[in-house]
Parts: C-alpha cells; sequence; structure tokens
C-alpha cells in the first residue's frame, strides 16, 4: 500500500502536537508496512499512490478532485480546533451559507475555498465526538466517512518502571507562547502560591512574549525547565509531579495531557466541549488561565493532587493509533496491506 501525506505548510513553522501527530503516524505506518512519502508541491510526474492523506484541508477542491482522477482515494485529518470551538449556532449559520455561497461565488471560485472536499472524500479523521458533529453539520459529511482517531503517546509514558524526579508542584508542558498563556499561568502560580514547572521551549516568532514570560520565573512558585526532547526525562519529570496541566487558549488534544495520563498523575484542562466530549467526567477541568476564575481553579486543583486525586482514562501508543488509520486505509480500499 502507498500514501502520500499533503502538508500545506512546513511543520517546522507549526512546532507542537499537530506536527508530532502526522510524523508519528508516518511512522507507526511504516512500521505496519505502509509505504508513506510525501506529496511535494513541485513533483512533476503524477504521483503513483493508492491513497493520499491530506493533514488539513487541501488548498482547493481542484487539488483532490484531481488525486481522484488519478485514481487515488483521498482522505483528511481535520485540524481546525479554533471554528470548532465557535458557538454551536455559528454552525448551523455556516452550514446554512454553504449553498447561497456557492451560488453567489460560482461552482469555480466557491472550489478555491476547498470546503467541497469534505462531502467528496472517501473518510475525514478526527480527535473527538465533538469535532465528528462538527464536520457532520457545518459540512455535510455522512457519519460513515467521519472517524474519531485520538491521539497516542510513546510507549515510555506508560513504562512502570520509569523513577519519577520528584517535584512538589505541577508541570505545564507546552512551548511558552501567548495561545498557552504562559505568562497568566506563572501569575496565577504566584498569585496562589503554586509550585509550577513549565515544560517547553520557545515557540518560533514568539520571543518577546518569552522575555515577559522569562520575568516570571522566580524559582520558587515558577521554575522553567526549558524543551526537553528526551522522552525518558520528560516521563520521569511528569511522574515525579504532583499533576499536570494545560489551559491555553484552545485545545485541540494535548499530547502532553495523554502523555500525563499514561505516566498516572492527575491531569487538569481548558474546559473545552470537545475535550469534554472526549474525556468525560474523568479528568479535571478550567477556565484558561487568562479569566479571573482560574487561580482559584489551580489552588484547588493543586490541593486536590496532594490528597490524592487520581483519575484513570484509557491512553493509546501511537502504534495503536497507527493501526487504526491503516484499518481505514484498507476499508476504502477493500484490500490488505
Amino acid at each position: 500500500m502507498k500514501v502520500l501525506f499533503y502538508v500545506n505548510y512546513p511543520l517546522g513553522w507549526a512546532r507542537g502536537g499537530s506536527t508530532v501527530q502526522i510524523m508519528e503516524s508516518k511512522k507507526g505506518l511504516e512500521k505496519l508496512g505502509v509505504e508513506v512519502s510525501w506529496l511535494h508541491h513541485e513533483d512533476l510526474a503524477v504521483p503513483q499512490s493508492d491513497i493520499i492523506h491530506y493533514w488539513g484541508r487541501p488548498p482547493n477542491d481542484q487539488h483532490w478532485q484531481l488525486a481522484k482522477k488519478w485514481g487515488c482515494k483521498v482522505v483528511a485529518s481535520d485540524q481546525n480546533p479554533q471554528s470548532v470551538l465557535r458557538p454551536r449556532w455559528t454552525w448551523r449559520a455556516r452550514g446554512a451559507s454553504s449553498p447561497i455561497l456557492k451560488k453567489i461565488m460560482g461552482a469555480g471560485l466557491y472550489g478555491t475555498l476547498g470546503v467541497g472536499f469534505y462531502t467528496g472524500c472517501d473518510a475525514v479523521f478526527v480527535l473527538s465526538p465533538y469535532e465528528q458533529d462538527y464536520v457532520h453539520r457545518v459540512f455535510k459529511t455522512p457519519q460513515s466517512k467521519l472517524h474519531v482517531i485520538p491521539n497516542g503517546v510513546d510507549p515510555i509514558f506508560l513504562d512502570q518502571s520509569i523513577r519519577g524526579l520528584a517535584f512538589d508542584g505541577l508541570v505545564y508542558i507546552a512551548y511558552i507562547r501567548d495561545i498557552k498563556n504562559s505568562i497568566p499561568v506563572a501569575r496565577a502560580a504566584k498569585k496562589q502560591g503554586v509550585r509550577v514547572k513549565f515544560i517547553g521551549g520557545i515557540h518560533s516568532g514568539e520571543d518577546s512574549y518569552a522575555e515577559v514570560f522569562k520575568q516570571e520565573v522566580d524559582n520558587k512558585w515558577v521554575f522553567w525547565e526549558g524543551e526537553v526532547t528526551d522522552r525518558g526525562k520528560l516521563a520521569a519529570l511528569i511522574r515525579g509531579s504532583k499533576g499536570s496541566f494545560i489551559a491555553g487558549q484552545f485545545e485541540a488534544q494535548s499530547i502532553s495531557i495523554l502523555e500525563s495520563l499514561a505516566s498516572g498523575v492527575p491531569v487538569m484542562m481548558s474546559g473545552f466541549p470537545n475535550l469534554k466530549s472526549f474525556y468525560g467526567n474523568r479528568i479535571t477541568y478550567c477556565h484558561p488561565a487568562d479569566n479571573a476564575r482560574f487561580p482559584h481553579e489551580l489552588k484547588a486543583f493543586y490541593d486536590n493532587c496532594g490528597l490524592g486525586l487520581k483519575q484513570i482514562f484509557p491512553v493509546l501508543t501511537w502504534n495503536q493509533v497507527s493501526e487504526r488509520i491503516a484499518e481505514i486505509y484498507q476499508s476504502i480500499l477493500n484490500k490488505k496491506l
């Protein structure tokens, strides 16, 4: 089986969960015997493949329609957390406006938006039931084509032999950047007297934000470990903490939270509906850190962790995630690997 991955942006520009998701899926599929290559803009020859897997929306409808003419099946992993988190009434408005917009713009111009892909493709992968509902209602994708496939973790986070690096506080694993609310989290930690260790490098283009964040690091309440690329060390840092949390402005499905659950520590996340549809009542929720209620929620979570808060949630490895993807590939191709 030959599969082409198409990403319409340089992965180096989007360091974080989306890039990890793409690269780990590629690695896992290759372990299963799937031949995975990149579809490049400058390719002159018509690529020979069974499937083109779009990570995000294609640049236009003509792109995937040509792939269909080549005889390829086309699938997509939807990557649009901001739109999903808009109020539900906007879903209805957007879904209702599409036929009107198509009539006004004409089929050709409307096709440049790339939204026709969601009904013309063979499968769409989403991270949560809430996102599944969004794509179905807004883009009219048949439920039969929609598949919930969550993110996974490196098996090392499930390894019970990993010894934790003791830290009497919480870990916050994310790049230092505005949308992750690094500065409000640091200020809330100081205000409530909660020790928080930030783990993550500075995101591209966020140098000025990081300079302000650094001023909040006091090594009493706010600590900064920097970027940790060694997965064993990261697992030890998580396992040795009281708990782990993320309180960003929006979240799709934080890999660091899954890694924390796999490591056996309690977690807290911003209570967005897509996350609640996935985790249910098995984790703790809070407001984003720039909300006035967050500092009190942070202190309550820390206190509960100290009292022995336990959370159990099944987490997949990346190999298991890739197996699910491969199963759907085989289903739409009607053939085995």
